[in-house]
């Protein structure tokens, strides 16, 4: 066998020398790889809590912000936006801005093709539209948070500006308005200081003292009151000027001597906690008391009227309930008063009767009309009464009822049905007497003329002449018998039925 002298032996330690060293190599790089792929681990960790506090500030920061594509599209928005224009976040993301926006499209639309550069801002103002319809006036402004790629987007801020415009107003014209309106007001308005001296009174609180402008300019509130009414006036001065508003009734006199009824308010002028003085805003309510006496004295004679009418009369509820009971026979009353405003008509009444009164509370509120019903009612202690009851509407919801004790009545109205029954009984008998007694008498002279005789004492039979008048008279009794007609019988009461109506 040859051996090539060419080839080298490896030493077999040399050998296991290198494969030390590679592993060690390797080793050393997976150690080092651990070491790096725990900071990368740690550096995410970092990120990810990073992100999570940035999403959680952007979700829940007061200002309302959301994230859009440079088309318009609504990628992210925190719940301050979403409140802002009525809806969810989960609603809003993947709609159109132009979505919400009234008549202002171009605006947004003009606004959004201008920003393209990173960093550029633009702000515009447009009215919106909430989920609710309703109408806000909103201020935009707008940034542009990436554009290294086609995937760039805009951060929006969103301010609610609708109220701000009753700021608009400059000085001038804002003092000119409130000198409008206080001189327009229906009722007297004043301002007076905290030294209780006049800056201001408007045309109805000078023509009720009297006084021009120049008079009322600086006065004492003492001066102008004078001292009765002042002194009455002093603890709601002290209370409004301690900053509590106050309101009271008060009776003054006029310059011409005329009386009036006023209602006055004072109401608090305070700035940074203290009390620069006080508005008076003072209404005549003349007219108002004048006919809250009338409706006071109108009640008072219905009350009168209510006391003085012997019957129940009972407030009753659409559903049924009783509202109030005038009773001035108790006794009449199946429970107690009490027991009764705590029920309606189906716990008090018999079914059948309860029935009856429902119907006719219904009746008389579909119909404005007033309903009427008789009925009979076993009451303890009186046995069964006859009740007359009428139902007429009081407004939309209640009626109120009359009910009367017909019982006395009925039976005396019966009473007389029979006596005049008993009379018309003896008149009937003694006509039909009459009726008989004439019937005979025609009977008698029922005879044709040329056949009536005379006979004479010796048996001859003579003519009888019957004159005319006496044929006439006979005449008109028979006609008078033809036309006569028994009476008819009277029904009684007792002898027929009560008619519900």
């Amino acid at each position: 066998m040859q051996i090539n002298s060419d080839t080298t032996l490896q030493d077999p330690l040399n050998t296991t020398q290198s494969d030390q060293l590679v592993a060690q190599h390797l080793l050393a790089r997976v150690e080092q790889l651990e070491h790096e792929n725990a900071a990368l681990k740690l550096t995410l960790q970092s990120q990810q809590a990073k992100q999570s506090f940035y999403e959680d500030f952007f979700q829940h920061s007061r200002t309302p912000c959301l994230i859009i594509d440079p088309a318009g599209e609504v990628m992210h928005v925190n719940l301050s936006a979403a409140s802002l224009l009525g809806a969810t976040p989960e609603n809003l993301e993947g709609q159109q801005l132009r979505t919400f926006v009234f008549e202002d499209q171009a605006v947004l639309e003009t606004q959004l093709s201008a920003l393209t550069a990173p960093g550029e801002t633009s702000t515009c103002e447009i009215r919106a539209v909430k989920a609710d319809r309703e109408l806000i006036l909103l201020r935009l402004e707008m940034i542009v948070l990436n554009s290294n790629s086609e995937q760039s987007c805009l951060g929006v801020q969103l301010t609610d500006i609708t109220r701000q415009q009753g700021k608009l107003m400059s000085q001038a014209e804002g003092q000119y308005f409130a000198s409008v309106v206080a001189e327009n007001v229906p009722g007297m308005v004043a301002y007076w200081n905290s030294d209780l001296r006049c800056t201001y009174a408007n045309h109805h609180y000078l023509s009720w003292f009297g006084r021009t402008t120049e008079q009322m300019q600086g006065i004492h509130m003492q001066d102008l009151l004078g001292q009765e009414l002042f002194s009455k006036n002093i603890a709601y001065i002290k209370a409004v000027l301690k900053g509590v508003d106050q309101q009271f009734e008060r009776t003054l006199v006029k310059a011409n001597g005329d009386v009036g009824h006023t209602w006055a308010q004072y109401i608090a002028h305070t700035i940074d906690g203290i009390v620069q003085g006080f508005f008076v805003l003072v209404t005549d309510v003349s007219l108002l008391k004048k006919s809250q006496k009338a409706l006071l004295e109108s009640e008072a004679k219905n009350r009168a009227l209510v006391r003085a009418i012997p019957d129940l009369i009972l407030t009753i509820h659409s559903d049924g309930r009783y509202l109030d009971v005038h009773a001035p026979d108790l006794g009449v009353l199946l429970q107690s008063k009490e027991q009764i405003l705590l029920q309606k008509v189906e716990d008090v009444l018999p079914p059948n009767l309860a029935n009856q009164y429902r119907n006719a509370i219904d009746q008389a509120l579909n119909k404005g009309r007033l309903q009427e019903f008789r009925y009979d009612l076993s009451v303890p202690g009186k046995g069964v009464l006859q009740f007359e009851a009428r139902v007429v509407p009081c407004d939309e919801e209640n009626v109120i009822a009359i009910i009367r004790d017909i019982t006395e009545t009925e039976r005396e109205r019966r009473a007389q049905e029979l006596r005049l029954s008993e009379r018309l009984q003896v008149r009937e008998n003694d006509l039909r007497e009459i009726q008989l007694s004439l019937a005979n008498l025609v009977q008698q002279f029922k005879i044709e003329p040329t056949n009536r005789v005379q006979a004479t004492p010796s048996g001859k039979a003579l003519p009888v002449s019957i004159s005319k008048s006496t044929t006439a008279g006979i005449q008109k009794i028979q006609r008078a018998v033809a036309k006569t007609k028994p009476m008819p019988k009277l029904v009684t009461a007792n002898e027929g039925s009560w008619e519900e109506f």
